[in-house]
């Protein structure tokens, strides 16, 4: 699945991770699957059927700054969300990663408590497994701590 634009792709992070709640009410914390997503609006390389590039590399450095439950995303990404969707963005100060240059301004998504403007059009099931998508999502699969 590609995005058409960072829109699309914090659209569908959100709805995952609010499936993903519905999903572990209930379910005791150490059995709990949650993902962490991390966007990044940047260029990548197609090579038969694998994504790579800088665009890829902080999408995965950002999944990885992000709470479990949660969605870090870049200011390339903020921007043009942010006026956009009914969410706030709390800012991280800018995040120096690994195999990365330059520092990268870093926003949360607040999502909590906000009304969503979209019925089910990620197309994503919350299952879905760790993967990226255009060099815009990036999320991983981890047991939350106990």
């Amino acid at each position: 699945m590609e995005f058409a634009s960072a829109v699309d792709a914090v659209r569908c992070a959100v709805e995952v991770q609010r499936g993903m709640g519905e999903r572990n009410a209930g379910v005791p914390q150490a059995k709990r699957i949650e993902f962490r997503i991390g966007i990044n609006l940047g260029d990548i390389i197609h090579d038969d059927k694998d994504i790579f590039g800088d665009g890829v590399n902080v999408a995965a450095r950002l999944e990885a700054l992000a709470e479990p439950g949660g969605i870090c995303v870049s200011q390339g990404v903020r921007d043009p969300v942010r006026d956009k969707l009914g969410f706030t963005f709390e800012e991280m100060g800018e995040q120096t990663v690994k195999n990365i240059a330059r520092p990268i301004p870093t926003f949360r998504v607040r999502f909590e408590g906000a009304e969503p403007d979209f019925t089910g059009r990620c197309g994503v099931p919350a299952t879905a497994p760790s993967q990226c998508r255009r060099g815009l999502c990036h999320w991983d699969l981890r047991r939350s701590a106990p």
